[in-house]
């Protein structure tokens, strides 16, 4: 039985065997930065703006969002919940994929995405309007976190070969 705390080696296995480069390679990667807005502009302003750091892509709702959602793929949700009910971010609450959710809120929503903060379903807030800065901070943030999320799904994975 190989021990887990050898991330190198569990790595290097898992990486060989999809022809990546090696250990530490999933940090080459970009994070798909999936931006969940009906609203154009917003997604005019977003776009452009993460295009440097994650590959970016854009839901005009928060169920398009979840279906989505791929197993395995590092996920940045950039949720538009401006305007929107508990009962809309079900779609993401349900889906057995985890993204890393940022909240872009306003004042009517505020208390709806400070609960769902509480819960821990979001990971980070931005008011609305937008600066360029509180969405490029939470966004590294964000890719921060699911990078050390899949680093840990790596190392705590049961491996393919062991079934038995």
């Amino acid at each position: 039985m190989q021990a887990r705390s050898e991330l190198g080696a569990v790595a290097h296995s898992d990486n060989a065997a999809r022809g990546n480069a090696g250990p530490g390679s999933f940090k080459s990667k970009k994070p798909l930065a999936l931006i969940a807005t009906p609203d154009l502009e917003l997604w005019g302003q977003l776009g452009p703006m993460l295009e440097a750091t994650c590959a970016v892509r854009h839901a005009d709702s928060l169920s398009t969002a979840a279906s989505m959602l791929k197993p395995g793929a590092r996920t940045i949700l950039v949720a538009d919940l401006r305007g929107l009910s508990p009962d809309d971010y079900a779609p993401i609450s349900a889906s057995p994929h985890n993204p890393v959710t940022i909240a872009i809120r306003d004042g009517a929503s505020a208390g709806m995405v400070d609960q769902l903060m509480l819960e821990g379903a979001i990971h980070a807030l931005v008011d609305s309007p937008v600066e360029p800065a509180a969405i490029l901070r939470a966004v590294n943030d964000a890719a921060r976190i699911s990078a050390t999320a899949e680093a840990l799904s790596a190392v705590t994975a049961p491996s393919s070969g062991s079934s038995g």
